[in-house]
This record gives structure tokens, sequence and C-alpha cells, in this order.
């Protein structure tokens, strides 16, 4: 029974003719949107700064051959151009199938005022798309479908964001593939939409809760979340917790620590309590994450 629900997964994500899985989705997004759009930043900044993010997300685990996606994501702003400009890789399998991403990206940071800002942003890149036929088994390897699931195939792709940021208010429209809007045949795109408020009025911690939407294929799903996140006595958020529910059917629950003034690391457990639940114990996720200025990057002598 379980391998027939895999299969029958596999042949759902498998059905575009380019894409597997349909996108990535980020569990702890709303700490890392700029992971899902290209105009975000991970926090306002006052210098020229730099960020990296690893990830790593295992999907239904104890699953067979259920999905693994990996995420590169660096950028740096350059404060003075009010520019964002930045790399991301991603790696995504599920069951024989692969897909890997690379891309550039780009986005500009309009200061309205002193405390709210509107960024765009844009990136492009290649995606490849191949099958490993080491892992399938018919009784007729000469069937036409096993001679498409050999043609391995590239093709460009393109993302487009926008993110509004106050102090206490952040909000963001991202749609992925954009290129699918002019071409059905390379699948279908993902929008999606996110907001998030803090309030940080209380001098041990600060209260976050927010909200988010995606569309693709047919499917939407939306998502509610809150996290407390404590502080020290300099202000700095150095560890936090956090609930959520998502409207596929899954409960979700944050943890993350600052190891160091700029580096924290953030691990998230998603509980599926639909049918799911029968074959999987949930979907772990965990993202480590460098940020910090030019001058302390290239600095070897400077102290936090």
């Amino acid at each position: 029974m379980k391998r027939y629900i895999l299969y029958t997964i596999i042949s759902l994500l498998s059905s575009k003719p380019v894409f597997s899985q349909t996108d990535i989705t980020i569990n702890s997004h709303r700490i890392q949107s700029q992971l899902m759009n290209p105009a975000a930043l991970h926090e306002d900044v006052n210098d020229n700064s730099l960020e990296f993010n690893l990830l790593g997300q295992k999907q239904w685990y104890n699953m067979p051959g259920a999905p693994s996606s990996y995420v590169f994501d660096g950028y740096v702003y350059l404060i003075n151009y009010k520019t964002k400009m930045g790399l991301q890789i991603i790696s995504d399998q599920i069951g024989y199938t692969y897909n890997r991403k690379i891309s550039l990206q780009y986005a500009y940071n309009l200061n309205i005022n002193e405390y709210d800002r509107l960024r765009m942003g844009l990136s492009a890149g290649l995606y490849s798309y191949s099958h490993d036929l080491s892992q399938i088994s018919m009784d007729d390897m000469t069937d036409p479908a096993v001679r498409f699931l050999d043609d391995n195939k590239m093709s460009p792709f393109f993302n487009l964001g926008v993110e509004y940021a106050s102090e206490n208010l952040v909000g963001g429209i991202t749609v992925r593939r954009l290129e699918c809007y002019f071409n059905k045949d390379k699948g279908s795109p993902t929008e999606y939409a996110y907001a998030r408020y803090t309030s940080r009025d209380h001098y041990m911690y600060n209260l976050m809760v927010s909200t988010s939407a995606m569309h693709t294929s047919g499917i939407s799903a939306f998502d509610i979340n809150s996290a407390l996140l404590f502080k020290n006595s300099e202000d700095l958020e150095t560890w936090w917790i956090g609930i959520g529910w998502r409207s596929t059917s899954e409960l979700m629950f944050d943890a993350g620590i600052r190891l160091a003034p700029r580096i924290a690391v953030n691990y998230n457990y998603a509980y599926n309590y639909g049918v799911i639940r029968k074959y999987s114990t949930g979907t772990h996720e965990l993202s480590l994450t460098y940020s910090g200025s030019f001058s302390h990057f290239f600095c070897l002598n400077c102290r936090d």
C-alpha cells in the first residue's frame, strides 16, 4: 500500500513534461522569505552586507522515494546602490526524478521614508530535469514511456517578486516560473503571497504572527503561524520557538537559536495529520544562516 501511494504521488508530480514537483515549499518561510521571493531581504540592514543560507528538507520521512530538497541561497546588499545581488542553487529529488535549479537574483530597495521600504526583484536561471532509470523496473523497458523518461531536459526559468517592509510589517508577492504563463507545456507557475507582523513592545521577546498563501497547478494552500523570539540585553533575538498550521493537514513547529551574533540555525518539523500520517513520521527541515557586513567578513581580526 505504501509503495502504491508513493507511485501515485510520483505519477502526479511527474505529469508535466519538464517539472517534477510543482515547486519546493520552505516550511520556515516566515523567517526565510528571501528563499522564496527574489525581492526579499532576510532583515533590514544599514551597511554593505552579505548573507548565506543552507537548507535541507526531507519530506514525509520514512516513506520510500519521498521528496528531498537542498537549497543554497547567498546575496550581497550594496547600501549605496540600494541593490541586492544573489545566487540560488536548488537540488530536488522525488523517487527516480531529479531536478536542479541555478539562478541569479537582482533586487532594488526603494526607501519611501525612514521606516517604509518597497523592494522589487527578479531572478533568472536554468532548470535541469532527469530520471534515474536504474531505479525503474518494468516488464517492457522499450515502452515509449521509458524512452520519454530517458529524455533529460534543460529549460530557462524566471521568478518575479515585490516586497513591502515597515518597522513592524512585511508583506510580499512573488510569481515563480513566470515563463509558464506563456508556455503551458513548461508546467504551471507558482503564485505566493505572505504577510507577517512583529510586535516589539516587550523587553524580553518579540511576538511574530504571519500568514501565507500559495497557488500552483490548480492547487491552493494557506497557512497561519506565530512565534516568540526571545531577546538578550542588547535587544538581539537569540532563540525562538513557533507553531503553525497549513491547510494541507499539517501542524508545524519551529525552534531556532543564534549560535553567534552572525550565525543562526533553525529547525522546522511538520506533522501531517491526513492520510499520509499512516506512512510517514513527518517532514524535517534544517537551515543554517550567516549574515554580516563586508568589513566583518573580510577582517580576520575583527571581533563580534
